[in-house]
């Protein structure tokens, strides 16, 4: 572990990215304005740079597998909505890149929820418990919060609004049934079932495809998608097109209340000023 900092020093954080695509970069710069983002294929380079820079904690996406770099924190997510009964079929048959087992070495797994029911959240935690009794862990759902312009985004609108409006979606998102389930979801207030078109993750919109999405759904009042989709969106959607809105998310932790913050405060406590301390998630 990196020895102590200065005490009340404050913690100055970069986020490192490998860079699939230019959405997640995009995002993070979005919602973290003061935070640098730093994307690299050479994560260790990256993190260098970080420290370089100023920062003092680097958080990694996606760096459970980057064995070579050392971390004081290894954060693991678990999707419920996506969870096969804890079937794990490794690359390239499947999506997971280790065995279940592998989240032994994990300092706090989360187990992510958007449109699943508390039992199947409840049916993940107990497989994880018997695969890894050591590890803590704690639930997270998220939710929608409300909703916001993609093109102007000081405009927000409650999700009321919705109430007897035709929507439809567009998102190129690692789980777009997910999102469709949830905006599905949100009840009585559609007049009409969700028109959708989904999109594989990270997927490069060519104008020609914006044009003929907007096109194809010019029949709804209101095209709803994630921020991940509105950063690509949002600045090339015809003008004549319907409105094109992303659903803001908001994250309430409901099980292992403080087990989060706890493992954080810690990154932060024995952070050096020289060597970042390094979150791998």
């Amino acid at each position: 572990m990196p020895r102590s900092g200065p005490p009340g020093r404050i913690a100055y954080a970069a986020i490192v990215l490998r860079g699939y695509g230019d959405d997640e970069p995009l995002v993070h710069r979005s919602l973290n304005r003061s935070i640098p983002v730093i994307v690299g294929a050479d994560r260790l380079a990256a993190v260098e740079r970080a420290a370089t820079d100023g920062a003092d904690v680097a958080v990694l996406d996606d760096g459970f597998q980057h064995r070579g770099i050392a971390r004081d924190v290894d954060i693991v997510l678990v999707s419920a909505d996506q969870w096969k009964g804890g079937e794990t079929r490794l690359l390239p048959a499947g999506p997971w890149r280790e065995p279940l087992h592998a989240i032994r070495r994990a300092t706090l797994v989360v187990v992510t929820c958007k449109a699943s029911c508390d039992d199947a959240v409840d049916r993940v935690h107990d497989r994880l418990a018997t695969v890894a009794s050591m590890v803590p862990r704690v639930s997270v759902r998220i939710v929608p919060l409300d909703l916001v312009n993609a093109i102007d985004r000081s405009e927000t609108r409650p999700l009321s609004s919705l109430a007897g409006v035709r929507v439809g979606v567009v998102v190129s998102i690692g789980d777009p049934a997910a999102f469709v389930t949830q905006v599905s979801a949100l009840g009585p207030r559609f007049n009409a079932k969700v028109d959708a078109r989904l999109f594989p993750d990270h997927h490069a919109f060519t104008d020609r495809e914006v044009a003929e999405v907007a096109r194809d759904l010019k029949h709804v009042d209101m095209v709803l998608c994630t921020l991940k989709d509105a950063v690509k969106l949002g600045a090339r959607w015809p003008r004549l097109g319907p409105p094109l809105w992303y659903v803001s998310q908001d994250v309430q932790v409901e099980r292992g209340v403080g087990g989060l913050d706890s493992v954080l405060d810690g990154v932060v406590r024995t952070r050096s000023p020289r060597t970042p301390s390094q979150i791998a998630g």
